[in-house]
């Protein structure tokens, strides 16, 4: 993405903006005898260093003129160096780096810059993002909610939420029946953070909300829950009607073949059957227990979501990959493939995985 022309780009727009800017001065400094070999991070690390060497001395000055390029810029990840930039220098210039962020955040998100703010100022920080969540943009909106998640990807961990989130739940609050789908998915992936340390309080938020049957607040809460769904957490399945599953059953468990080649597909199928006398809310899952380097390690795989009527019966017929790939490598041994309704194992087979 980062490429001799977004460099350019770069250079070009600080020019317009800061005349006496050594653009040509700027680009050779960039794109010097390490570049070929910087990855991405590095890369715009490099880039916003070069920006601080060739501006004004003056920060304050510095950001005016960050603000104006990010105007001038597409929109894009490619626009990164510049709340890199708010990152690197403007700790020591909070409202003129906070007036800053708000500007750019649409041109490239500044949910990473802003953490730095948030580690040093947090209380000064989070009034200020409380106050975005009225903003008229969507992305300064969803600023407010992105840029506090206790675990962000990319971000690292904001370790005052995780020990605390009641903070970051006053924002949320504040953003809870967004109409920008962009803001509801950071307001849904902020909770979720939020479930893996403070399960219970997620919940007790879930269920009030869902109480407002607002059809934003609602699919939030959907998507805020699915770790806790993952985990079979009885009181989420629960919120969802996913009751006690004694009358649904697998059935006819098979595998097409008992061992799959790294590299290969695990082909299965089976039937779902409702015994009960009257319809059933499902949430069907399948299980693979892996083997890995230190021992075993589960993943949970949803395969749907429905109503069965009474005494109904379904075929399903599913693979898994077993291609490596850079969240998981796979290595041979014995595996574990099991089906779950509602939070419940109803049928499981053994598996070989080989070279």
């Amino acid at each position: 993405m980062f490429t001799p022309n977004v460099v350019k780009a770069i250079s070009v727009a600080v020019k317009e903006y800061y005349p006496s800017f050594d653009a040509t001065g700027f680009e050779k400094s960039v794109l010097d005898d390490t570049w070929s070999d910087l990855e991405l991070k590095a890369r715009i690390a490099h880039i916003t260093q070069n920006l601080r060497r060739f501006m004004s001395n003056n920060v304050p000055e510095a950001l005016k003129v960050i603000e104006k390029v990010s105007k001038a810029l597409p929109s894009g990840f490619e626009q990164i160096t510049l709340p890199t930039f708010v990152e690197f220098y403007g700790l020591e210039h909070f409202e003129d780096s906070m007036r800053t962020m708000k500007s750019i955040t649409a041109g490239s998100t500044c949910e990473f810059a802003i953490r730095q703010f948030l580690k040093a100022q947090p209380t000064k920080t989070l009034a200020i993002m409380k106050k975005w969540t009225s903003d008229k943009n969507e992305h300064v909106r969803r600023l407010a909610s992105e840029g506090c998640r206790p675990r962000l990807p990319w971000g690292g961990n904001f370790q005052l939420a995780i020990e605390n989130p009641n903070p970051i739940v006053e924002i949320l609050e504040l953003l809870r029946a967004d109409e920008s789908l962009y803001v509801r998915k950071s307001v849904a992936n902020n909770l979720n953070d939020i479930s893996k340390d403070h399960p219970e309080l997620v919940l007790e938020i879930a269920e009030r909300w869902l109480e407002e049957d607002n059809k934003h607040t609602t699919w939030i809460v959907k998507k805020a829950l699915r770790s806790l769904l993952k985990n079979a957490h009885p009181r989420a399945l629960e919120l969802f009607g996913y009751g006690n599953p004694n009358q649904v059953l697998i059935e006819a468990l098979k595998l097409i073949k008992h061992d799959v080649k790294i590299g290969g597909k695990l082909h299965f199928k089976f039937e779902c059957i409702n015994n009960s006398i009257r319809s059933e809310k499902i949430r069907l899952e399948y299980l693979i227990t892996y083997v890995n380097k230190t021992g075993q390690a589960t993943k949970v795989f949803q395969i749907s979501e429905m109503e069965m009527v009474a005494k109904e019966s379904r075929t399903f017929k599913k693979y898994q990959s077993f291609a490596d790939m850079s969240t998981r490598k796979h290595h041979p041994g014995e595996h574990k493939l099991a089906i779950r309704i509602n939070g419940v194992i109803k049928s499981e087979v053994n598996f070989t995985v080989i070279k």
